[in-house]
């Protein structure tokens, strides 16, 4: 059974659908290809994903696989999203393409499938009723990654909340984090509204996440 939110966000982007089409970024709820495309650019610095698997929550249409499938070679890919025409559209766009699977699923309750990196780019804009969400995912998130995470919110000193988008203290998350692992860094200076949140498993991985970015 699904929660009261994720019922709520599933019914934003039907709405979204018959708006703007299926398989479009409208439905996705991008303002514009720039801003999807920013983010994508900035959660792959979270390292080399070369040879490496990814699991991506809140994967959409699988829009991150297409962007890594331009980038790095012999990546698997593991995508989950909770809404079910989504995850038709992904499944049916990269049909018989090796090392790639999508789950279905509301991940907030999957056993997280293992991965070297665990990335979620957008999936942790809504507004969620326990206030433990976020903490339970990131630390969940960790656990699953062999490497490293890679995530981003929406800056509330910045972003003025709405019925089902917020913001969230970054200086919070980052405390949060770094009580995780001490190999945390922190990017703000992509975007007006949203910071991204890199944790590694070690310290020489920091660097070599800094190096991405070139």
């Amino acid at each position: 059974m699904r929660s009261r939110r994720s019922a709520q966000i599933i019914r934003f982007h039907r709405d979204r659908i018959s708006r703007w089409g299926d398989g479009t970024l409208g439905a996705l709820g991008w303002r514009a290809p720039a801003s999807q495309g920013n983010r994508f650019d900035v959660i792959a610095e979270v390292g080399d994903m070369n040879d490496r698997s990814v699991l991506d929550l809140g994967c959409g249409y699988g829009d991150f696989k297409a962007y890594l499938d331009e980038s790095v070679s012999a990546c698997t890919y593991i995508g989950v999203d909770h809404v079910p025409e989504f995850i038709r559209a992904a499944r049916a766009r990269y049909h018989g393409c090796e090392n790639t699977v999508f789950h279905e699923a509301d991940f907030a309750r999957l056993a997280l499938p293992a991965a070297d990196y665990v990335v979620a780019s957008g999936a942790f804009a809504y507004r969620r009723d326990d206030p433990t969400f976020y903490t339970s995912m990131i630390q969940r998130m960790y656990d699953a990654a062999a490497i490293g995470v890679a995530f981003n919110m929406l800056d509330a000193t910045v972003f003025a909340p709405q019925p089902l988008l917020a913001g969230q203290d970054r200086d919070r998350v980052l405390a949060f984090c770094r009580a995780i692992t001490p190999h945390v860094r922190m990017r703000t200076d992509y975007a007006t509204d949203d910071f991204t949140v890199y944790m590694y498993r070690r310290a020489d991985m920091v660097d070599a996440g800094r190096a991405q970015r070139g």
